[in-house]
């Protein structure tokens, strides 16, 4: 009877660890999926609650005359088993919350009247969001993401005033990864010059399609559309030369 019981209860807790693996590899999404246009690309927000807008009078924007390169780094949720190795990691982790986000599917969120710190000055910030109830795996170089920022030139054509530097070396080329119902938070550049216009923000994924942010006001100067920021790579183990 004592070996009877026992068995029913060995059986009883090898059902409820299963369960908590099946419930586990549900709800990451496993494995993960890299995002495709015809099914997770969604609509810009069309408008940010005010809630979280941020004081669209806040002082904190960025002045340059040229192209930034990308900023945009993030931590991965899960380890990319097929990467080379060695790339640049990210200490800028993910974050728990999307249900209090507007939107659905993947989206950026630009909210321009947040105040964050962009270096040495201070800046906006951008949400990447996944709401779309499956673990999502991205390109990163070196944990950079492919997310630049575009603005309209005076005939309203939109163009990059940021740009992606390649590296040379395959061990900065790999994937991070982002579960359901978290998104990263960037800092990021919130831009004046003479030129009023509208801004976005504009992620490529793997298919080639492009996600964009909401829109926002704001201005830039000319040379940003067409003068690359530029860097001169320190040592062999920067394998960037633009």
């Amino acid at each position: 009877m004592k070996h009877f019981i026992w068995i029913r209860n060995t059986a009883f807790l090898v059902a409820i660890v299963l369960l908590i693996a099946i419930v586990d590899f549900v709800a990451q999404g496993n494995p993960p999926v890299e995002p495709a246009g015809g099914k997770h690309v969604v609509p810009p927000v069309d408008k940010v609650p005010v809630e979280l807008a941020g004081d669209p009078d806040a002082d904190n924007y960025f002045r340059t005359d040229v192209m930034l390169r990308g900023y945009c780094y993030a931590s991965s949720q899960l380890n990319d088993t097929e990467a080379l190795g060695g790339f640049g990691p990210s200490d800028n982790k993910a974050h728990k919350g999307t249900r209090t986000l507007p939107g659905k599917g993947l989206f950026l969120l630009a909210q321009p009247g947040v105040v964050t710190d962009f270096g040495d000055q201070k800046g906006m910030r951008l949400l990447l969001v996944n709401a779309t109830g499956e673990t999502l795996k991205f390109s990163a170089c070196d944990s950079r993401l492919s997310i630049i920022q575009e603005a309209q030139d005076a005939e309203g054509d939109w163009h990059p005033i940021e740009y992606l530097p390649p590296s040379w070396c395959g061990n900065s080329y790999h994937h991070v990864m982002l579960k359901p119902d978290y998104f990263w938070q960037f800092p990021a550049p919130r831009y004046q010059g003479i030129l009023p216009t509208q801004l976005r923000f504009a992620m490529t994924l793997d298919d080639g399609t492009q996600i964009h942010s909401n829109e926002f006001e704001g201005s830039v100067n000319l040379s940003q559309f067409t003068t690359k920021q530029g860097h001169q790579p320190t040592n062999i183990m920067d394998p960037y030369l633009e």
